[in-house]
This record gives structure tokens, C-alpha cells and sequence, in this order.
């Protein structure tokens, strides 16, 4: 609200929340590919949780066996919030799991600089715009009170090549990021750490 820009600590929190939401459709072979801060609801324990499954995808049989970790589960036209969306989606290239990574970390970076990595008012634009250039925060980029780990694991995340991009070859990559390293996945996932961000239901 506001144009609040969140704190390290926060995004820390909420993107643990969300790894372990993708962590679980994703081993039952669903690709979300919408993930945006719509898709994103707040329990008024702290907890953030994904919603909004209406342009997922199940994987087949034939795409999970497949060498290259490519599927090709994805439609003839584009669906989902362009801002948010993987460019392999946007380009209507084969896909895998990690299209939902890199729209995680264009939600870790609005959240970190306030504003998205690639933005334009149509399609073509931001094709452009993508194709132009590889967007990275620079070390003379990171804001006060947050680390360069922080910004390494977002430009990893938002490598517009997959096979570059953290969590291509499987979620433990993210997981085991630096950035993450003091995360109790055990006490997130049973509820028992307390969220440093609490909405006010008043």
C-alpha cells in the first residue's frame, strides 16, 4: 500500500512461504505460470500463500521423462500477467518448472527496488525490452538495508535463459542459495516461526 517498499527480512519470509507452496504442486507436476502479487494472499498469521490455478498446467507422462527438463505444455497464446511472466512463456518456447521461478524473482525485485525489471504498456514492447537486455542489479544498485546476497539470488532467478536460471535443474538449488541459508524450512512449513510481517485487520 502506498508504494511500500518491504524490507530484506520480509521478502526473505515470504519467498520461503512461497518455495514451499511451489515445491509441493511442482512435485505433483503442476506449473503455476501466473505468479504475480495478485495470486499472493496474506493469512492473518504472516503467512503468504498462492492462489489462482486457472491458467496452470499438469505435466504429461511424456514431458516428465523428457532429458532435457523441457515440457511442452504451453498453449498457442499467451496468458498471464506479461510484467510477471517467464520470457519462454512470452515467446511460446517449450517450458519447465522454473517459468514459476523467474516470476518469483521479478516479485523479489519490485519488492527490493520498488519497481519491475521489464515494464511497457503491450506485448511487443516488452518483448523488446527483453530481448534488448539481461536486467541485473548492479552492486551500486542494491538499497540500504539489503545485502548483495539478496541481490545475486534475484538476478539469478530472473536470468532470462533457462538453463542459467536458478531452479532449473530442480527446487534445491533455490533452496540452498546463501540467501536462504538460515531459513528453518521445518518450522515454516508447521507454522511456528513468527512472520516479521503481520497485516492489520482493522
Amino acid at each position: 500500500k502506498n508504494n511500500k517498499i518491504f524490507t530484506e527480512n520480509e521478502c526473505n519470509f515470504m519467498v520461503s512461504n512461497l518455495l514451499l507452496a511451489l515445491e509441493y504442486i511442482h512435485i505433483n507436476n503442476i506449473i503455476h505460470r501466473d505468479i504475480k502479487p495478485e495470486n499472493i494472499v496474506i493469512g492473518k498469521n504472516g503467512y503468504f500463500y498462492l492462489t489462482d490455478f486457472d491458467i496452470s498446467v499438469n505435466l504429461t507422462d511424456e514431458d516428465k521423462n523428457k532429458k532435457n527438463n523441457n515440457h511442452s505444455s504451453n498453449n498457442n497464446y499467451i496468458v498471464g500477467s506479461l510484467e510477471y511472466m517467464a520470457p519462454e512463456i512470452m515467446f511460446q518456447e517449450k517450458i519447465n518448472l522454473s517459468v514459476d521461478y523467474f516470476s518469483l524473482g521479478v516479485i523479489c525485485y519490485e519488492m527490493m527496488m520498488g519497481k519491475l525489471p521489464y515494464f511497457a504498456k503491450g506485448i511487443e514492447d516488452i518483448k523488446k525490452l527483453v530481448m534488448a537486455n539481461q536486467v541485473i542489479i548492479k552492486k551500486f544498485d542494491i538499497p540500504q538495508a539489503w545485502s548483495s546476497e539478496a541481490a545475486d539470488f534475484i538476478n539469478k532467478l530472473i536470468q532470462r535463459k533457462p538453463y542459467k536460471r536458478l531452479g532449473y535443474n530442480n527446487i534445491e538449488e533455490i533452496k540452498h542459495h546463501p540467501w536462504l541459508k538460515e531459513v528453518d524450512w521445518k518450522k515454516i512449513y508447521l507454522h511456528e516461526f513468527k512472520s516479521p510481517f503481520i497485516p492489520d485487520l482493522n
